[in-house]
């Protein structure tokens, strides 16, 4: 999950020797935040023609050489924009001479404070996030995308012919005869007799690599998990992505996430046999932005023709 952060500051030294401080503390509660795409920074509001509600927090130096900090709080009103703002200034007058303590969501500090305070707000405003019920939604979302990104390596491999029909006769046949056989018993166990359905190698002879992959319905995660990680193990370089790890930090709790009831017992916000802490959610998100970076590292890779396949 992505946090994004407007700055409206003409002192770019200060800026460059800050951004660092600010990626470190989003980061180290599991969110994902670059430096030069997520944190934008304008030398007054007139030159900033976004929508200031793409942005999860926006910092304001109160003393502009070119605007008043009065003219930034105007505008931003004059949109109803609901996303925390934090003025700041050099001097040691009273901003809040100039804000009102009413107006919910605006803070104020001095410029040498600034790091604490968007520390202790951030942390405020993520509660919200992280809370148990808008964390199974995020985690829903977030995962599906993960998904989209695995079925978009494969694809691109395919384009680039890095996986053709032989490395899928040799490396991913086998798994999708393994994976319809074991379903084949699943449904005979749970059916309490033998189903009318069978699924052989010569059921599949006749299909090739791209009917599978392109065949949604077929092409599940599962699946593309374990093409996942005969394609990485194949390349070279190699990309290491261990499928086990994955189904445990990314698999099995998404699927908790979607289908455990909720409780409390002892105080304590339960989710099956699950305490629900803080740390669990900082812990998800992490495992995520992790794998996100590993899979939109291999597109990037791909696309540039970094990668081959070990012959």
């Amino acid at each position: 999950m992505r946090y994004k952060i407007l700055i409206f500051d003409d002192d770019e030294e200060w800026i460059d020797g800050t951004k660092d401080d600010f990626v470190s503390i989003v980061e180290n509660e599991g969110f994902m935040i670059d430096p030069d795409e997520d944190i934008d920074y304008f030398t007054n509001s007139t030159g900033f023609s976004g929508n200031f509600d793409t942005y999860d927090m926006i910092l304001v130096d109160f003393d502009l050489r070119s605007e008043h900090g009065n003219e930034i709080i105007e505008r931003i009103r004059k949109h109803q924009h609901y996303t925390d703002v934090i003025f700041y200034t050099q001097g040691d007058e009273e901003l809040s001479t100039f804000l009102s303590p009413e107006v919910q969501g605006i803070y104020w500090t001095h410029r040498r404070q600034l790091i604490d305070k968007f520390t202790k707000i951030f942390y405020n405003s993520i509660k919200k996030i992280l809370d148990l019920n808008n964390l199974r939604g995020l985690v829903m979302a977030e995962v599906s995308e993960l998904d989209k990104l695995k079925g978009d390596i494969v694809a691109l491999a395919m384009k680039q012919e890095l996986i053709n029909e032989s490395f899928f006769r040799s490396n991913l046949y086998p798994i999708v005869i393994g994976f319809c056989k074991a379903n084949h018993k699943k449904a005979n166990k749970y059916a309490g007799k033998d189903v009318n359905f069978s699924y052989t190698d010569r059921t599949y002879e006749q299909y090739n690599c791209e009917h599978f992959i392109n065949n949604h319905n077929f092409f599940n995660v599962e699946l593309k998990k374990k093409a996942l990680a005969k394609l990485f193990d194949a390349l070279d370089p190699a990309i290491t992505f261990d499928e086990t790890e994955y189904q445990e930090k990314i698999q099995q709790k998404r699927n908790r996430l979607a289908h455990e009831p909720e409780y409390w017992e002892d105080d304590k916000q339960c989710f099956g046999e699950y305490v629900f802490t803080h740390e669990e959610a900082k812990t998800i998100f992490k495992d995520i932005a992790m794998y996100k970076n590993i899979f939109q590292g291999a597109i990037r890779g791909l696309q540039s023709g970094e990668y081959q396949i070990h012959r």
